[in-house]
C-alpha cells in the first residue's frame, strides 16, 4: 500500500484511474540483455490495487524487457481484476458506475503512426465506448516540449473521436493543449518511478477529467483538474512515493505546465 498511499484522495474517489504500467510483472525469471530492465514480483498487482488503479496499460519500451518468456504481466493483471490494454490496442472497460470507456494503448518506437491511432479510435468508437481515452508513449526522452509526431497522432486522434490523449515516455512535464473540444497532455512525467533513486526532476502531474452522464448522453464537464506532484517525499533522494505538491511548490508546477500550454495556443 506504500506507493500510492500519499495520492489515494484522488485515485480513490474516482471512477477510473489508468496508469502507464512500464514494467514486466511475474514471479519467472529470466536474463535481460537490457541497460535499464524493469521486473516486479507478481505480488506488485496489489501495489495497482490497493492504489485503487483500475486499468494499465503496457505499450512502452520496457514491456518486454525480459522477452517473451516472463511475459505473464497480462495474466497477473486479469487476475488482479485490472483491466490492460498494450501495443496497438484497444478495449473497452465499463465502471462502476456504467459508462463504457474505451482505451488506446501505443509506442511504435516512440512515433506512433496518426493514422492508426485515429483507425483504433474509431474501432473503439463503433464498437460503443462512450469517452475513449488514448495513451500513447511518445516523444524525446528528457524534453520539455513536444515534438511534430506528439502534434499530429494527439490531434488525429481528438479529431477521430477521442476525448482525452495523455503522453509518457519523455520522463518530464511537458505542454498540454486544448483541441477540438478534447485535450492532449503530452506527457506526464514519472510516478510511481523505480528507475531512479534521485532523479533530477521530480515534477509530475495527476490529470484529471470529469464527465457527467445523463441517460444516454455523455459531456465533458468544465472540471478539469491538473493535480500538481512530486515523484517523492523528499528533494534529495527518491522515495518511490508520490505525492501532492502544496503551497508554492504546486503554484510553481501548476505555472510551469500553463507558461508552456500557453506558447502552444499562441503558435496555433
Amino acid at each position: 500500500a506504500y506507493p500510492f498511499s500519499n495520492v489515494l484522495d484522488v485515485t480513490a474517489n474516482d471512477d477510473m484511474t489508468i496508469v502507464n504500467l512500464e514494467c514486466s510483472i511475474s514471479d519467472l525469471s529470466a536474463g535481460s540483455g537490457s541497460t535499464f530492465s524493469f521486473l516486479a514480483p507478481k505480488a506488485a498487482t496489489d501495489i495497482l490495487t490497493l492504489g485503487s488503479v483500475e486499468f494499465a496499460t503496457t505499450a512502452n519500451n520496457h514491456a518486454m524487457d525480459f522477452g517473451q518468456q516472463v511475459y505473464d504481466t497480462l495474466a497477473n493483471l486479469d487476475a488482479a481484476g485490472i483491466g490492460h490494454c498494450g501495443e496497438g490496442e484497444g478495449t473497452l472497460y465499463t465502471t462502476e458506475s456504467g459508462l463504457t470507456v474505451g482505451v488506446y494503448a501505443v509506442y511504435s518506437w516512440h512515433t506512433p503512426s496518426a493514422e492508426s491511432v485515429a483507425a483504433g479510435v474509431r474501432s473503439l468508437r463503433d464498437a460503443g465506448a462512450e469517452i475513449v481515452v488514448v495513451s500513447a508513449h511518445w516523444g524525446n526522452e528528457a524534453s520539455y516540449y513536444q515534438n511534430a509526431n506528439q502534434e499530429e497522432v494527439g490531434r488525429a486522434a481528438i479529431d477521430a473521436g477521442a476525448s482525452i490523449v495523455f503522453g509518457h515516455g519523455p520522463h518530464r512535464l511537458e505542454p498540454f493543449e486544448k483541441y477540438n473540444n478534447g485535450i492532449i497532455f503530452y506527457s506526464l512525467g514519472n510516478f510511481v518511478f523505480g528507475g531512479n533513486t534521485n532523479p533530477d526532476d521530480k515534477d509530475c502531474l495527476i490529470f484529471q477529467q470529469t464527465f457527467t452522464v445523463t441517460g444516454d448522453t455523455v459531456a465533458k464537464n468544465d472540471d478539469v483538474d491538473f493535480i500538481a506532484a512530486s515523484v517523492s517525499t523528499e528533494t534529495d533522494r527518491n522515495t518511490y512515493q508520490p505525492m501532492l505538491a502544496e503551497g508554492d511548490e504546486k503554484a510553481r508546477i501548476e505555472a510551469k505546465v500553463q507558461e508552456a500550454a500557453d506558447r502552444i495556443a499562441a503558435a496555433a
